[in-house]
């Protein structure tokens, strides 16, 4: 019989993986989710769970009653420098944002891209151990790669993805249990953020998709986040913008919290910047990478080889 001294450790203990495993990034956390816990015994199991709603739950409600009063410091230091930052179009239809917290410790960089000029494409690596952002974009000849769902690791090395994936009609992975996130799809010239994940009928008839999670902004610019844990991760986020473009948003260097990110996905008007009618995070983290052919003084490199990544090419 557990003493109240060893529950309260054990709900400690649980809630510091709980908050690691809803923010901490890295393709590895959420494929490795179920796998561990079908491996508890039951009474951890129900300790777990008694945690989350305990200790978790709580917390996060006074998380998002405090922010209510204010922006987030760190995401105010990056809305007073995007302020200073501009949009340079380097081709017909692309253009980019370059920007610098004041502090020059975490950059934040956006590509925003026309649909009807370019093209989107998900790639996943022929290497069993995974690929960098480089190698994408080598493979393809494209613009800009940037890293794309979440993946687990076999215990050989082996990585592979996690959550639903479909290329080029071709379903590559199922959708994970846990209904939350959302679904990111393309087809033709049109991008869309779906939430909650489409029936498996629906699912049919998408031609390329990719689950991922958290939605920042639901379809509508309806603010989807409910609390600040403050995790300071690397970031990959998609905005779709009300006149159909789309941007590529990271993060790199001391990095942000996913709230702090959708903060900026807000619209100026409700204190944001980028004004997005949807933005979904994909996987972050150590999984965060670029490689943009156009200069690579804005390449984010990782020692972390990922499965998938999303790819933007000139237009056939």
């Amino acid at each position: 019989m557990l003493c109240p001294i060893s529950v309260n450790i054990l709900l400690r203990a649980q809630w510091s993986c709980y908050s690691t495993i809803l923010e901490m990034g890295g393709g590895t956390v959420i494929g490795s989710i179920e796998k561990w816990m079908s491996k508890l015994p039951g009474p951890v199991v129900f300790l777990s769970l008694l945690a989350f709603f305990v200790v978790v739950a709580p917390r996060g409600e006074d998380n998002a009653a405090a922010q209510e009063e204010g922006i987030p410091e760190r995401a105010r230091e990056m809305l007073a420098s995007l302020e200073d930052a501009h949009f340079g179009e380097v081709k017909t239809g692309f253009s980019v944002l370059n920007a610098q917290d004041g502090f020059g410790n975490t950059r934040l960089t956006a590509w925003k891209v026309d649909p009807e000029k370019f093209r989107f494409q998900l790639v996943e690596s022929d290497v069993k151990k995974g690929s960098h952002a480089s190698w994408f974009l080598d493979h393809t000849h494209g613009l800009l790669a940037v890293n794309a769902g979440y993946f687990a690791r076999n215990k050989d090395g082996s990585i592979y993805p996690v959550g639903f994936l479909k290329i080029d009609g071709t379903r590559r992975s199922s959708p994970w249990n846990a209904g939350t996130g959302g679904l990111l799809s393309f087809s033709g010239k049109e991008m869309s953020i779906h939430v909650p994940l489409p029936s498996k009928i629906d699912r049919s008839a998408i031609r390329n998709g990719l689950q991922s999670k958290p939605v920042m902004i639901e379809p509508g610019g309806k603010w989807a986040m409910r609390s600040n844990r403050e995790i300071l991760k690397n970031r990959t986020a998609v905005c779709l913008l009300p006149d159909k473009n789309v941007l590529i948003v990271t993060v790199s260097g001391r990095g942000l919290s996913l709230y702090e990110l959708a903060v900026l996905m807000k619209k100026p008007d409700e204190d944001g910047f980028f004004g997005c009618e949807a933005a979904i995070a994909l996987d972050g983290g150590s999984s965060t990478q670029v490689a943009y052919a156009l200069d690579p003084t804005l390449n984010v490199a990782s020692l972390a080889p990922v499965q998938n990544a999303l790819v933007v090419l000139d237009a056939e």
